[in-house]
């Protein structure tokens, strides 16, 4: 045999052998993992905060220390944690923790760790909607060519609807994975009949049976009455009567004078002085107190409410008032718009 060929087996059989090495080594070992549940009881939807102390070092992260509040700890970190990703994404200082299952990348002690949080949903939930809520939930599943939720089948048949749409929770308190049983007691087996179920949602309490994670869950909606606006009685062009309820409704519930509206505050000299209402609705509650497009409201009773202090003091002092003058700028002129609180 040849010394050239002598060599090149010998290197074959060197490069078998290290091969063979390189398959009987020990593979990485894997990461542990830590499993962590919660009734939401235990922990709630909050945010959980920690100084962001591996900001500037590779790989970044946010540091758990000793001092952190005892939230992290519930969740199963330990001092001197640091988190690197919450579900893939690379975490700031603060995180929102909610229901549902959260899996952070960790490194403990230089090594990596994966912990998984999983946090069961309370049994029951209740969510009020005003007026202003309902409407926008209303407009917003009316749109045919948007679905927000998909059929569910078992071995029974439809079992219910499954939400895809995150924007529908903004109103009612679901959350993109929850089926959809029944509301009210009438089963749900498509999306025309969760938008015709909302559309005739009554006035009052409302009970949704869904599934959040695998776990039944009661979700209570409460209606509640539109504003009366007969309560507002016109006096003349620039006076007007109301009930005592309409009052309290409003000094209760600030937000409803802003429903189907707009509203910009005005800048003058630099600083804010009062604001203007503009695309008033005709079904509006300022259409029917008198406001027109374009009006300035500049005080209410000689008081500014330029700033929320101000908004504030005014509502605490004019909750028991009898008389309110509303002063506004309408078209360069000045008007006073005068309410008289019947008892």
């Amino acid at each position: 045999m040849s010394a050239k060929v002598s060599r090149g087996i010998a290197c074959g059989l060197v490069g078998i052998a290290l091969s063979l090495t390189s398959l009987s080594a020990a593979p990485d070992p894997k990461p542990q993992v830590i499993h962590v549940e919660l009734e939401h009881k235990q922990l709630g939807s909050r945010l959980v905060a920690s100084s962001l102390k591996q900001a500037s070092v590779e790989p970044g992260g946010l540091e758990i220390a000793t001092n952190s509040p005892p939230e992290w700890f519930q969740l199963g970190f330990k001092p001197g944690d640091v988190i690197v990703t919450e579900n893939g994404s690379p975490v700031g200082e603060r995180m929102y923790i909610g229901d549902g299952v959260h899996v952070f990348d960790v490194l403990r002690n230089g090594k990596p760790l994966l912990i998984r949080v999983v946090i069961h949903p309370a049994s029951r939930r209740t969510r009020v909607l005003d007026e202003d809520r309902f409407d926008k939930l209303v407009e917003h599943v009316k749109d045919p060519a948007d679905a927000r939720v998909v059929p569910v089948k078992n071995k029974q048949g439809i079992s219910g609807v499954r939400v895809i749409d995150s924007l529908i929770g903004l109103y009612m308190d679901t959350e993109v994975g929850d089926l959809i049983r029944t509301i009210d007691s009438n089963p749900i087996a498509s999306d025309a009949q969760l938008t015709a179920a909302i559309q005739n949602l009554r006035v009052g309490t409302t009970e949704v049976a869904l599934d959040r994670g695998g776990r039944p869950v009661t979700l209570t909606l409460i209606r509640k009455a539109p504003l009366d606006l007969t309560q507002v009685k016109k006096l003349s062009a620039t006076r007007y009567e109301v009930t005592r309820a309409f009052a309290d409704a409003i000094s209760n519930d600030t937000d409803i004078l802003s429903r189907k509206v707009t509203v910009a505050p005005r800048i003058k000299n630099n600083k804010p002085q009062g604001f203007t209402i503009y695309d008033i609705q005709p079904d509006s509650p300022a259409a029917k107190l008198g406001f027109v497009d374009g009006d300035i409201v500049i005080d209410v009773d000689g008081r500014e409410i330029d700033t929320l202090d101000e908004q504030v003091d005014a509502r605490t002092e004019l909750e028991s008032a009898t008389k309110l003058d509303v002063h506004l700028e309408r078209k360069g002129k000045s008007v006073t718009l005068t309410y008289l609180v019947a008892p």
